[in-house]
């Protein structure tokens, strides 16, 4: 009987193992095509990790998962997202688990490398891995486990092969994010271009219209430009588009946009703003053009803008209106001399 029984055992342990190592591999597969799935569905870099996160934790048996972000120079590694412990926005001044892993490049394993730092979760055993996106490091992923149950090779190979899924939908999420900032800023100024300018001065009407929070619009056109270009050539010209760019950045505040509507004409979105405080800001703006020469390829030049100021809802309830208001009030500026501010009048509303 005991011939037996020992027989048995023997025929059963490769068999157990062999099951063990196919349910490993279904977990690994179920886990990458929810990582494949959550890619296709989402371009939210938070959404992403959240599911990241889960994943690894339950297909490597942990308790805990992080995702640390990698520091700029002298500022300690920070937890960006987490699962299974509330450590978001802790950060690890002698670096941990991750620093090891991004100092290295490599992965780490505990027991075997140095000891998760105070403030990681608590752990017997752990491991991290380093990420990459556009060839550079972007952070680490570390799982944590409270047993004493180390992580076998096994698990280093399903962690890293997450982790490599994880770079190609992290660098995804990047190209869309970047694609979409193209899509509504200026390719010569890097300000707002006139499309979001109008999406956002649309939201911003419905807002005036629901909670009655005034704002206005400032249009800005730089004076004589044609004689800048004709003159200096249009390299010069550019120049002169990017430090206007920058002026106008410089004197607002961060809640206004600031976008090129179209050649030399920029305009302004104020939130929260009435008229009073719109014409003095783009009085501001002029003063700021107007005080400093515009220095290019050794030449100083000097530029002025004139401006025209229009508030919702005195002159205008839609985007169409406001915008016609202000660029009447613009051209009352130039006809009157250029290099100044001028309020719409009422009458100058679109009908």
């Amino acid at each position: 009987m005991l011939w037996v029984l020992v027989l048995t055992n023997t025929v059963e342990l490769p068999s157990r193992h062999l099951r063990e190592l196919e349910e490993s591999r279904r977990q690994l597969g179920r886990a990458l095509d929810r990582v494949g799935d959550t890619l296709s569905s989402t371009h939210d870099l938070v959404a992403l990790l959240d599911v990241v996160l889960e994943t690894c934790a339950l297909t490597l048996h942990a308790d805990a998962s992080v995702f640390y972000a990698t520091p700029a120079p002298g500022i300690p590694i920070e937890a960006r997202a987490s699962y299974g412990a509330d450590v978001t926005g802790v950060r690890l001044p002698d670096g941990g688990m991750p620093g090891q892993a991004l100092t290295g490049n490599r992965v780490c394993v505990w027991p075997g490398a140095r000891s998760p730092a105070f403030g990681e979760p608590p752990a017997r055993a752990a491991m991290a891995v380093p990420m990459h996106s556009r060839g550079r490091l972007f952070g680490a992923l570390v799982v944590y486990r409270r047993q004493r149950r180390q992580f076998s090779h096994g698990d280093v190979d399903t962690f890293t092969t997450l982790a490599r899924q994880t770079e190609t939908a992290i660098d995804n999420v990047f190209l869309h994010e970047e694609a979409q900032r193209l899509s509504i800023t200026d390719g010569l100024t890097g300000v707002w271009n006139r499309r979001h300018f109008e999406m956002r001065a649309a939201e911003a009407i419905q807002v005036a219209t629901r909670f009655g929070e005034p704002f206005a619009v400032v249009m800005v056109d730089i004076d004589h430009f044609k004689q800048v270009n004709d003159t200096y050539g249009h390299q010069t010209g550019d120049a002169v588009l990017v430090e206007l760019a920058g002026r106008l950045s410089a004197a607002t505040r961060e809640v206004d946009l600031v976008a090129r509507y179209g050649g030399e004409e920029f305009v302004l979105l104020l939130p929260r703003t009435a008229l009073t405080g719109a014409a003095k800001l783009a009085e501001k703006v002029r003063s700021a053009v107007a005080a400093e020469p515009v220095r290019f390829d050794d030449r100083d030049l000097s530029v002025t803008v004139s401006c025209g100021v229009a508030a919702h809802p005195d002159h205008g309830a839609t985007v169409r209106e406001l915008v016609a208001a202000s660029d009447a009030a613009l051209y009352r500026a130039k006809a009157g001399g250029r290099n100044r501010a001028e309020i719409a009048a009422v009458e100058e509303r679109v009908p």
